[in-house]
């Protein structure tokens, strides 16, 4: 065993003796979803509307309105950064449209040292941000950060993410705050593995955080999403509720401006097996008929021509299709893919679609048609 020379004044571990701590119950920003001093993480695939969700809350609490479960919101000022998107365009047009009140919004914008203005980084500017908010009139009730990775340097280093959420636990907990951190499932095969494996980076994102809310778009759903709670150990998980995601406009009187944007239309309460149909459909064991959703579902996204295959994937996995059943329909129907000129990025057309193309694409093309046993050389190859 390695010995240390010690310093009995300075180095010690300090035991906390359980009559000093002060017990209190969990407080709350939104009752049993979005709890006081602690992260809550908002996650979902893409076109889910994470952002508007979570412009939505944060408009809720600026404004002291009401939460989709008609509980009433306190009136309190809320703290946003995001890397994603523009304010003036994007965002605040979608919070002035879900009834925010813009005087207790505020964004996090450049931090200013030795009169350098420089893109506030959320890896090593948080003790900057903590300032920030020890100087405002009234503590923040929520500060959201779009997306959470980007507070550590190395998304995938567990060691590092838990360093790096650290500040942010201590600005929870020092000001009573709720953390909310927008995050994303990293590319997954249909629905392999449960959905807290599948979200991006470090597990220590999803063991540090207190609370997990999922936005999902179920097979099979026309417009409909779901928003509901993961599994938590500070209030009943297993509820959520059904949102549609529509046109709004954000109205602007003193720039005699009106804005065409997005927002959340919220639906039904849904729990129990009421939000496991949803999140959870019966699974079929025929191929037959998971074939066919692939196939229908090129068909009708390559109807109106050659569509990117990065495209193509996401919208799939959106609709819990395998990258295997898309391949094999791919097949089935004879569907041609080639580098797109430009960007060399990878595209999938029906052969009736095919333009004119070099003579080595076409080339490449043909012989999938005529020798599909060479697909994966052809596709190697492209690579």
């Amino acid at each position: 065993m390695k010995e240390y020379a010690m310093n009995p004044v300075v180095d010690h571990v300090k035991l906390i003796n359980c009559t000093s701590v002060v017990p209190r119950p969990v407080e709350w920003v939104w009752n049993e979803y979005l709890p006081k001093h602690k992260l809550t993480l908002l996650v979902g695939a893409p076109k889910t509307g994470k952002t508007l969700l979570a412009l939505d809350i944060a408009a809720t609490v600026t404004s002291g309105g009401l939460f989709p479960d008609g509980t009433k919101a306190e009136q309190s000022p809320v703290i946003f950064w995001t890397s994603e998107d523009d304010l003036d365009d994007t965002i605040k047009p979608r919070f002035v449209a879900a009834g925010g009140k813009e005087s207790n919004f505020y964004f996090v914008g450049n931090t200013v040292s030795a009169n350098q203005h420089q893109p506030f980084n959320p890896s090593v500017d948080m003790p900057l941000l903590i300032q920030s908010i020890e100087q405002m009139p009234k503590k923040p009730a929520l500060l959201i950060i779009d997306p959470i990775v980007s507070v550590s340097k190395d998304m995938n280093n567990a060691l590092e993410v838990r360093m790096s959420l650290a500040p942010v636990i201590e600005i929870a907990q020092r000001y009573g705050m709720a953390v909310l951190g927008i995050t994303h499932f990293r590319k997954s095969v249909g629905e392999a593995g449960n959905l807290g494996e599948r979200i991006i980076g470090s597990s220590a994102f999803l063991q540090v955080a207190r609370m997990i809310w999922y936005a999902i778009k179920p097979p099979n759903a026309e417009g409909e999403r779901v928003f509901f709670k993961g599994d938590t150990n500070l209030s009943e998980a297993e509820e959520g509720f059904l949102y549609e995601i529509e046109s709004k406009e954000a109205v602007f009187p003193d720039h005699q401006l009106i804005i065409k944007t997005a927002g959340i239309i919220w639906g039904e309460k849904l729990q129990g097996d009421d939000l496991q149909a949803f999140i959870k459909p019966e699974k079929t064991n025929d191929l037959t008929s998971v074939q066919g959703e692939a196939e229908a579902f090129l068909k009708r996204y390559l109807a109106t021509g050659a569509r990117l295959k990065a495209d193509i994937d996401e919208e799939a996995d959106n609709l819990g299709l395998s990258d295997k059943a898309l391949r094999r329909a791919k097949k089935i129907l004879g569907i041609l893919h080639r580098k797109r000129r430009g960007d060399a990025k990878t595209e999938w057309f029906f052969p009736q679609q095919l333009d004119q193309g070099t003579h080595t694409e076409k080339v490449v093309q043909l012989v999938q048609v005529v020798h599909p046993e060479l697909e994966n050389q052809i596709e190697e190859f492209e690579l």
